[in-house]
């Protein structure tokens, strides 16, 4: 499974969401973000959405043959180094 979490809770969660859709436009994906307004905006890009309170969040999801794709400025060295297929595309 392919999850993104996309950090939400600042001005700049629109930016955010708009790359990110853009760089998994012919993927199945399967977004995590931390608001409703984000959900619904991921949801009308026709992709699933689900919420997700913080990035360690991710950790409870996987079960290792996961990727996930990152876009945030938040310090995401300790997901980098439990898992192998992390990207940050933000």
């Amino acid at each position: 499974m392919l999850y993104v979490y996309v950090y939400t809770d600042d001005e700049k969660k629109f930016d955010r969401l708009n790359k990110a859709i853009e760089f998994v436009k012919d993927k199945k994906a399967i977004f995590c973000v931390n608001d409703l307004e984000s959900i619904t905006f991921i949801k009308s890009k026709g992709f699933k959405a689900m919420n997700v309170d913080a990035l360690i969040d991710l950790f409870n999801l996987s079960n290792g043959s996961d990727e996930f794709y990152i876009c945030t400025p938040e310090d995401t060295t300790y997901l980098k180094a439990s898992f192998i297929n992390v990207k940050e595309i933000c």
